[in-house]
């Protein structure tokens, strides 16, 4: 008999499990609100693989170390998950150089320190198995210490660090991964279907409660369900019985797609640590750059609850004239002060997305949870099972680590050298 399985929410962690389960003789339905795979956060951030250089202020290593280990693992993992190896070198923005701002939480030489521990981790993590890579690349470093480039503006950086961390390309990616979710005949992808409740079904297995946009409500019925939502995830943990997650709360962040140009095209990917700042990501291989700007993109904050009509529409991609106009003029006076040469940013897309943090401490205090990622990724109850992305880096991994708890085999673990 042919086994079920629902997986709710199709961003990159459920495409991932809805892929990594078919491998495994599941027949997958792959649920989601939005209209399209990978549309939300899978497609508005700047598709970072964090290395860990971002989480200094987590003085266990935990967070770093998980990043490195997940981001290792990231491009491998895919490539098993679809069957074949990728051409990875088209997915890479420019490398990121990493700026000391001058009123840092952490000094230039407290952030070297850490640096080192993350690049001893990254080289003994990447000599465990011969298959690892970043992103098609295993560098002999991943930092190093350079001057502070001539574009930056004098005095509001300490120190510049030249690294290897790049930016996966979202779109690209997501083109990807939807021509193999519409090769798969095992994998139905149900769009535009709100579930409305999870419930144990009487004869085993369980029933999933969707609503669709014209109202009527759907019922579908699995032998294992895997939680992969973004918002609503903890909602409907609790109704199954699976508790103790700290509390969350919510915030809507933009951040800009612009045009390049030439100058632009002549700097690196950019991001200042460590406090209240914000990033930039350039490619060479598009036209199109990612800024974002911690203060200015922050416009909302909420305990965790039901998304607003209004969030909603913002991270379907509704932004109005007056408010992109307002973010493009906020970012522009914030990243000039960074490099003062920056011209006209050409606004071509306002993103919102939703981040989910313990409490409601912001990123400017020394023990908020925005300093660490140390969640646990999968938690599971009699063929329920949440898991919880935490960072676009891990999905991939993740999914693999939810192949071992379902499936007790994973052909790929059992490959590492």
């Amino acid at each position: 008999m042919t086994k079920r399985a629902i997986v709710l929410g199709a961003g990159i962690q459920g495409v991932c499990v809805a892929l990594m389960l078919q491998k495994h003789g599941y027949r997958v339905r792959l649920i989601d609100k939005s209209h399209d795979v990978l549309n939300r956060t899978s497609l508005t951030y700047e598709g970072k693989l964090h290395l860990g250089f971002v989480y200094g202020m987590d003085k266990t290593l935990q967070t770093g170390y998980r990043m490195t280990r997940d981001a290792l693992h990231f491009a491998p993992c895919l490539d098993y998950l679809l069957g074949s190896p990728e051409d990875w070198s088209r997915f890479r923005s420019k490398p990121n150089i990493y700026l000391v701002a001058s009123d840092s939480m952490l000094s230039p030489q407290e952030a070297h320190t850490y640096f080192e521990k993350l690049d001893a981790n990254f080289q003994g993590v990447s000599q465990t198995d011969a298959r690892l890579h970043y992103l098609g690349d295993r560098p002999a470093r991943i930092f190093q210490k350079i001057p502070i480039p001539d574009y930056v503006a004098t005095g509001v950086a300490t120190a510049a660090f030249l690294t290897a961390e790049v930016s996966v390309d979202q779109w690209k990616l997501k083109q990807l991964l939807k021509q193999h979710l519409a090769a798969s005949s095992s994998i139905d992808l149900l769009l535009e279907h709100q579930v409305q409740e999870i419930r144990a079904a009487p004869g085993g297995g369980f029933a999933v409660a969707c609503r669709r946009l014209d109202d009527t409500v759907s019922a579908f019925e699995s032998d294992i369900v895997c939680n992969c939502l973004w918002e609503k995830r903890i909602h409907f943990d609790r109704a199954m019985g699976i508790t103790g997650e700290a509390p969350q709360s919510l915030r809507l962040k933009y951040g800009l797609i612009v045009q390049t140009d030439a100058f632009l095209r002549r700097l690196h990917s950019l991001t200042m640590i460590h406090g209240p700042y914000g990033n930039m990501v350039v490619s060479e291989n598009n036209d199109r750059a990612f800024c974002s700007w911690y203060p200015s993109g922050m416009k909302g904050l909420m305990e965790y609850g039901d998304l607003p009509e209004t969030w909603e529409k913002a991270c379907d991609g509704h932004a109005s004239t007056a408010l992109i106009e307002l973010l493009r003029r906020e970012h522009l006076t914030a990243f000039r002060k960074i490099i003062p040469g920056l011209p006209d940013l050409k606004v071509i897309a306002a993103k919102a997305g939703v981040i989910l943090a313990e409490g409601n401490k912001d990123i400017t205090q020394r023990d908020s949870a925005f300093h660490s990622r140390n969640d646990t990724p999968i938690r599971e109850k009699a063929g329920y099972y949440s898991v919880n992305t935490s960072k676009y880096t891990s999905a991939p991994r993740n999914a693999l680590l939810l192949e071992q708890m379902i499936t007790q085999h994973s052909p790929w673990a059992e490959g590492a050298s």
